[in-house]
């Protein structure tokens, strides 16, 4: 009797052996069809998006996205016109929008292991930059974040975060702890662009950063962000080691100066930086906490005039006589600005005393005294003020208002020749005519006219129209 394998010639191992391979071959070449009749269909919907049809646009449109949520053939095969696009803006642009408008999962995976490939083309990574940031997702904000140490695509990386948003800052944050201090601050200015309060805590931490620069960045974020945990948060910033980061944070701090720092601020009048110092007094006179009034006069042997200048400000802001007599005793330094600071500063505290230490700096500093005259309105200053009127033309707008906030009845006819003469604006020369035609007496010899003088109007100053009834 004959054996299955005198028939066949192979024995019934070597047949599994054969029938397997066959098998195998099979799956290979199905699963190779599929791939092939799978890639012709995309490839077929992609060529349809060139069709003048709008019908045929949309419906290829919408089964790319369907195919895509199945597979990630879709982005894939997506990305590679992406690349064979580089001469051809319009085509690119379309992929770009394409991959942008799926933006499904298996895409997002696509596009961030086309990123990671060192074999991935220049001009196909900044439109997946661009897709990515039309994206928003928390993965393709990784996916940027990563980028940030990339010199050539940091850039754009930063402008693509920041696009994302608010979703963008737990990747940023993380970003903050890289160890390229480039990409530490960079990381800060994205937070402060995006201006959410759920990037204060890393920025927070960035105060403490080991670069300086980074420091510097951190304080610039936190003070475009702002609200209430800021100003708190800032002041750590004023006792930094480095010169630049204290100089940053005092700007900073004073877009967001409230009462509760005046205790940080007042040290800070005695910093080794003279512009700190200088702007330190300028936010304390802001302030106007009568607790920065000792130590701003204590301060006055200032030699630095710019620092000097603004603690006079500063004490004139505050309105506290005592300062009055250690600003007189300024009135004579050598600086030209000082002095007028002081003399504006006396003006502002309003001291008996300051009419007659000013009064002997008018030959000097004529403007800022006639200025201040106004303020103190002390009778003692009306002889100088008239002198200054009938003689001198470019101050004879200050010195007639000056003489008006005086109120001496003596006066009142060199104020009618003042408001002639000047160029005041309408409302202000109205107000002061009804003033002196309703208070003031009529000196002896004196007319008013029936109605006012014709006004004179500054350039660019029109006559505001009566309302129709």
């Amino acid at each position: 009797m004959d054996t299955e394998e005198t028939k066949t010639g192979m024995s019934p191992k070597m047949k599994g052996i054969v029938f397997g391979g066959i098998g195998v071959v099979v799956v290979i070449i199905l699963i190779a069809g599929y791939f092939i009749f799978s890639r012709a269909i995309i490839d077929s919907l992609i060529h349809d998006l060139d069709s003048p049809n709008i019908s045929d646009l949309k419906a290829a449109r919408i089964e790319l996205k369907e195919k895509s949520a199945k597979s990630k053939k879709v982005a894939r095969v997506l990305v590679e016109n992406l690349e064979m696009s580089e001469d051809d803006i319009g085509r690119r642009e379309l992929f770009i929008v394409l991959l942008a408008e799926i933006g499904d999962e298996n895409t997002i995976d696509v596009l961030a292991e086309y990123m990671d490939s060192p074999e991935s083309m220049i001009d196909a990574r900044q439109g997946i930059i661009q897709v990515l940031s039309q994206l928003r997702t928390p993965r393709s904000a990784e996916t940027l974040a990563k980028l940030l140490e990339i010199e050539t695509e940091s850039k754009p990386a930063l402008e693509g975060l920041i696009q994302i948003g608010k979703i963008a800052i737990p990747a940023v944050a993380k970003a903050m702890k890289h160890e390229d201090a480039e990409v530490r601050l960079a990381a800060t200015k994205i937070l402060g662009r995006i201006g959410e309060p759920e990037g204060i805590d890393a920025l927070a931490r960035g105060l403490k950063d080991g670069d300086a620069g980074v420091r510097e960045g951190a304080v610039v974020a936190l003070a475009a962000i702002g609200g209430e945990r800021v100003p708190e948060i800032l002041t750590r910033a004023l006792l930094d080691e480095d010169v630049q980061v204290r100089r940053v944070a005092i700007n900073a701090v004073e877009l967001v100066a409230e009462p509760g720092m005046v205790d940080n601020l007042i040290p800070l009048i005695k910093d080794p930086d003279a512009k700190i110092r200088a702007m330190a007094s300028k936010i304390l006179g802001n302030l106007g906490d009568e607790k920065a009034v000792k130590p701003l006069i204590e301060a006055l042997e200032e030699k630095d005039q710019e620092a000097l200048r603004r603690m006079v400000e500063a004490l004139g802001k505050l309105g506290d006589r005592g300062a009055v007599n250690p600003i007189i005793e300024l009135l004579w330094g050598d600086d030209a600005v000082t002095r007028r600071a002081c003399i504006a500063a006396l003006g502002e505290l309003g001291a008996p005393r300051a009419v007659e230490a000013i009064l002997d700096t008018y030959e000097y500093e004529t403007e800022e005294a006639v200025v201040a005259y106004g303020k103190l309105k002390d009778e003692q200053a009306t002889e100088t003020l008239a002198k200054v009127l009938l003689t001198e033309p470019s101050l004879r707008e200050q010195a007639t208002a000056s003489l008006y906030a005086i109120n001496d009845p003596r006066t009142i006819g060199l104020v009618y020749a003042g408001l002639e003469e000047c160029v005041f604006t309408f409302k202000l020369k109205q107000k002061i005519w009804m003033s002196l035609m309703n208070k003031l007496p009529i000196p002896e010899g004196e007319e008013y006219p029936a109605e006012l003088p014709p006004p004179v109007y500054e350039e660019g100053e029109e006559e505001e129209e009566e309302e129709k009834p």
